[in-house]
């Protein structure tokens, strides 16, 4: 098969799966789409995300809500439109990775369909394959020794966690491109606050929030013992109003496992596709809400792992994806506190800590460089370098 072919099938299928999914899949999969054309086929002058009305996302991500304004009347075109974006983004990323590693090509594609198909049935409907996008390049940029501050900020101003790539610079000693980058990144928030204090003000309320979403960690745990879950800014919590001591514990936690990793990471040849993996899989399970589309963020890095011959990460990843899709099945049972699916949610939690964990001590693994060689790029290039 010639690769134009293939590339048109490939994308043909992702359309199709999009009016699949909208067609069969309950709303749960796919409302948030319709909630947000709600609020954006209003938009002009006088009716503008932040200044007039709440947008609870960062700034980037007005841009795929534009043409909203054109469909006032056409919520599932607009639907149709949006995911297919998102599909676009997913398969870009595909794209870069099989580039990036020919050789390794069929076997990181078998996968990547593997867990895309099940993941894709609500991520489409989300934002997330669009930061995982630009992590992507930023990661391909630094390996090039290019700067990685374009696709730093942009990530950052679509879903904020691809500033973790800035880690890889700092373990690369690479600081000027750190401050390039962090630059960048103030760049973008002081326009967006410049633009709208209190659009700015209501975004940060928003990630504050209160309580733990159902599906994170401390929620799943919480929602299995008995507590029953309330709607607090646009999401299922448990532990409203309590608690509140556990988000900055467990963000702390995240930032020493990161500060930890870089000095690990200073000092050996290392790979930085596992260990950002690592690091984003955790910082995941740190957080107060864990959505599952949030998988979508770990995708390219797990992906890269199976390729290279990593099976307990793959596999671990792969079947926390699975296990979102059927809670999503059956999230009113979730949310009344079926023991089956309280406990799913436990051990999908419990899956994506065993593959972060994983891909950090794959990240990690190789033996400390002799000093005299320590002035040199520590980046783990070679494929047989993260395998088994």
């Amino acid at each position: 098969m010639t690769a134009d072919r293939r590339r048109t099938l490939e994308i043909g299928g992702r359309v199709v799966f999009v009016l699949v999914v909208l067609r069969v899949f309950p709303d749960v999969f796919w409302s948030d789409v319709h909630y947000w054309w709600l609020k954006m086929n209003h938009l002009g002058l006088h009716s503008l995300p932040y200044r007039d009305f709440v947008w609870e996302f960062p700034p980037l991500t007005v841009l795929p809500m534009a043409p909203a304004t054109f469909l006032k009347d056409a919520v599932s075109v607009f639907a149709v439109i949006f995911a297919t974006l998102m599909a676009l983004a997913e398969y870009a990323t595909l794209e870069l990775l099989r580039a990036r590693w020919p050789e390794r090509a069929r076997s990181l594609s078998r996968y990547w369909y593997a867990v895309v198909i099940p993941l894709s049935t609500v991520a489409y409907f989300r934002f997330d394959y669009v930061p995982a996008l630009f992590a992507v390049l930023a990661l391909l940029a630094i390996e090039r020794g290019r700067s990685p501050a374009t696709a730093v900020a942009l990530g950052f101003a679509t879903k904020l966690w691809p500033v973790v790539i800035g880690v890889v610079l700092v373990i690369e000693r690479r600081y000027r491109e750190v401050a390039i980058s962090m630059a960048a990144v103030a760049a973008i928030v002081i326009g967006w606050y410049a633009f709208s204090p209190s659009g700015f003000h209501d975004f940060l309320r928003f990630r504050r929030g209160d309580g733990f979403q159902v599906e994170s960690s401390v929620g799943a745990v919480a929602l299995l013992a008995g507590a029953r879950p309330t709607v607090d800014f646009g999401s299922w919590v448990v532990g409203l109003g309590t608690w509140r001591w556990v988000d900055p514990v467990t963000s702390a936690a995240w930032l020493v496992l990161a500060g930890a990793t870089t000095v690990a990471a200073r000092r050996r040849q290392y790979d930085p596709w596992s260990v950002v993996g690592g690091l984003v899989l955790t910082l995941m399970l740190s957080s107060r809400l864990l959505s599952p589309q949030f998988l979508a963020w770990g995708l390219p890095f797990v992906a890269v792992a199976w390729a290279r011959d990593e099976r307990l990460a793959g596999v671990a990843f792969g079947a926390a994806v699975v296990i979102s899709v059927v809670n999503l099945f059956a999230y009113d049972s979730l949310l009344h506190g079926s023991i089956v699916f309280t406990t799913l949610g436990v051990i999908r939690n419990s899956l994506i800590g065993v593959a972060g964990v994983r891909l950090l001590v794959v990240g990690l693994r190789v033996r400390t460089v002799p000093a005299r060689s320590r002035s040199r790029t520590r980046m783990s290039r070679p494929i047989a370098a993260t395998s088994r």
